[in-house]
């Protein structure tokens, strides 16, 4: 991948913690969310971010303990998904890749990722968990002690990498077993 699309990618940083810190402002006036997730597109020309949010209200529904664990972790059971706040966000993400589809090819003969797509991928999904990294630090949100990059139906190794260098404490002991790798 040419450096301009990997600076292009890198520009969006500021932007994407901004729409980050803006959805969780909205979201924990509404609610006291534990969990928090950027639910991600598998392919890379749908790769923009929605948010999915949990409460610890909305686990009273479930009464098997194994149920309210599997629902606590796993994203694509939340209740609360939230569209509006990375649309700019989105719309900027969508010019890069126009960009690099425009430049690069993207899939081979065999509609495999191409090199330079798995390291597009790679710098975008290494943005995502920055991202969420950098507003975790600044610690406004303290309610929310859960956060994942995920993707539904995937086995992508952002998920993982994201659970291990986004939690600790309790999310770490209860949910380990999940995102094994």
């Amino acid at each position: 991948m040419n450096p301009e699309i990997r600076n292009l990618l890198q520009g969006l940083l500021d932007l994407l913690e901004e729409s980050i810190v803006t959805s969780m402002e909205s979201i924990v006036k509404d609610k006291n969310p534990y969990g928090y997730a950027l639910l991600i597109g598998e392919d890379l020309d749908c790769a923009n971010v929605v948010v999915v949010t949990n409460s610890e209200e909305n686990l009273k529904k479930y009464s098997a303990e194994e149920d309210v664990d599997d629902y606590r972790y796993i994203p694509d059971e939340w209740d609360d998904w939230h569209y509006e706040d990375f649309k700019d966000f989105n719309e900027k993400l969508d010019e890069v890749y126009s960009r690099f589809a425009e430049t690069h090819i993207v899939t081979d003969d065999e509609c495999l990722y191409t090199e330079d797509a798995l390291d597009y991928m790679n710098a975008l999904y290494s943005l995502y968990i920055q991202a969420m990294a950098n507003v975790r630090e600044k610690n406004i949100f303290p309610s929310i002690w859960y956060r994942l990059v995920w993707i539904s139906d995937s086995d992508r190794n952002v998920i993982a990498n994201s659970f291990y260098e986004l939690n600790d404490g309790r999310a770490l002991k209860e949910a380990s077993y999940l995102f094994e790798q």
